[in-house]
């Protein structure tokens, strides 16, 4: 419908940042969503003590971000 927001994206950013996070960084309105997401996803994916969905779902296993691919692209219908 119109006004939506669809965002495609590889496992590197679903890893690296929670729906919340992509949320946020799309009511800001940016010029650039998907540059956004994408910059916010890499930065946690190189840091050791950070919250993020993967370090979540391991069970303590691991710590930090995951270093993965990180493609986005956002369309505003």
């Amino acid at each position: 419908m119109e006004g939506d927001v669809i965002v495609l994206a590889t496992d590197g950013v679903f890893d690296n940042l929670y729906d919340k996070e992509i949320i946020e960084i799309l009511a800001r309105k940016s010029e650039n969503p998907a540059g956004e997401i994408s910059l916010s996803a890499y930065k946690n994916s190189i840091k050791e003590a950070v919250g993020t969905p993967f370090s979540e779902g391991s069970g303590g296993k691991y710590s930090g971000g995951k270093k993965d691919d990180i493609t986005v692209i956002v369309v505003r219908v």
